[in-house]
């Protein structure tokens, strides 16, 4: 059979043309901007990480006890720290449960980056993970929630549920992380839930760069519907208790993703996420606000 344009048929051609070239010069003009705030984070990660060196120290012993201090030397033994009110203060490495680093001689500061807000961003998680027994429990947009759960220093896992006008959405996470290095984490994870009315397993991989207070998250996973899905997420502090947050996904399904920009007012007891979220491919679609607040427990 032999088909005819019609006037109206050669317009339709002519509208999802243009609308194509639109999206088009749209996306990358976008796309510039994006590459520049992703470098601007990692460059800014790559800062604070060599900060990091400098060596002020958290250190949690088995007696529930917490000392910070500045690092003054470690042997097989023992870790000895300069305390602000002990002075030299020397601890058995048996006696320690965690010791982490962060960049600034500042007890606020520390308290804040020591509590469960840094493994994660607005929604997904990175591969610093959760410390043995830390928890949280994250409110998004009012009608989401989410808690996670650190069963060792390795393994974290999670749950949520959710309602915005349709089924009633589910879904369980599961992350364990390993250490390349002193700021290099490998995660890999998986999310089951039933979004969209179905079952859906989503298997996921990323690595992270950098420590609590400045990180970024380059990875890789993959959901039937969206196909191969890659995210490029960052966190940094620029003050404190304050952070700059971007997520960002990219579905290799379809053009355009998903981002998110924002900032987090965090203390040790809570933290209080402000942004703005928008899919790209709606590209004459205004960004929504996002807002989202969570507790740590342990």
């Amino acid at each position: 059979m032999k088909y005819i344009l019609t006037p109206r048929h050669t317009r339709l051609k002519s509208y999802k043309a243009s609308k194509v070239e639109s999206y088009s010069a749209y996306y990358m003009s976008h796309l510039s901007k994006l590459v520049a705030i992703i470098l601007l984070f990692v460059n800014v990660s790559i800062g604070h990480a060599q900060d990091s060196l400098q060596a002020h120290l958290i250190i949690k012993t088995v007696a529930g006890r917490t000392y910070i201090g500045h690092f003054i030397k470690e042997d097989s033994l023992s870790i000895t720290i300069a305390h602000a009110e002990l002075g030299r203060l020397t601890i058995d490495k048996e006696a320690i449960v965690s010791k982490d680093i962060y960049s600034a001689p500042n007890k606020i500061m520390a308290d804040t980056i020591h509590s469960s807000h840094y493994s994660r961003f607005f929604i997904n998680t990175n591969g610093l993970g959760l410390k043995a027994h830390e928890g949280y429990y994250q409110n998004s947009l009012v009608f989401f929630n989410h808690v996670g759960y650190g069963i060792t220093d390795r393994l974290t896992v999670g749950g949520g549920i959710g309602y915005f006008g349709g089924p009633v959405t589910l879904w369980a996470t599961a992350n364990y992380n390993f250490l390349l290095s002193e700021n290099a984490r490998l995660n890999v994870g998986v999310t089951l839930s039933n979004w969209d009315g179905e079952a859906a397993v989503v298997p996921s991989t990323s690595c992270t760069f950098g420590n609590k207070n400045a990180n970024f998250t380059i990875g890789y996973g993959y959901e039937k519907n969206s196909g191969n899905l890659i995210l490029l997420n960052g966190l940094v502090g620029v003050g404190n208790g304050i952070y700059l947050i971007t997520e960002n996904y990219f579905p290799t399904k379809y053009s355009g993703g998903f981002n998110m920009l924002g900032v987090r007012f965090s203390q040790s007891n809570y933290a209080f996420d402000l942004g703005a979220f928008r899919f790209s491919y709606l590209f004459n679609f205004p960004a929504l606000p996002y807002v989202g607040l969570s507790i740590p427990f342990k």
